[in-house]
């Protein structure tokens, strides 16, 4: 995705604006902002990624809210190993 905005979106389960994973998914000069994931203990009110690979540069990601990650929840492969998804995970140059 490049040069889109995404915002003021809902999602009863994980990722109110985007919910991917087990692919390659490239957020570039895109917003993404006031998105909500409901529920209890859902995440990624902004997105939420599971395995493969993440690329984010020059983004804005701001605003989202869930249980937890309101900006991103990162799990590697359904095992929630979330620090070996922040590692393969390249968020550079955005705010979050």
């Amino acid at each position: 995705m490049v040069q889109d905005v995404i915002d003021d979106n809902q999602a009863d389960v994980l990722g109110g604006a985007i919910n991917a994973g087990g692919s390659n998914l490239t957020i570039k000069q895109s917003t993404i902002s006031g998105n909500t994931a409901g529920g209890t203990g859902v995440g990624g009110g902004g997105v939420s990624f599971n395995g493969g690979t993440l690329a984010v540069t020059g983004s804005t990601i701001s605003g989202n809210t869930a249980s937890y990650g309101g900006g991103f929840d990162l799990s590697a492969g359904g095992n929630d190993e979330k620090l070996g998804a922040r590692k393969r995970a390249e968020l550079a140059g955005q705010f979050i």
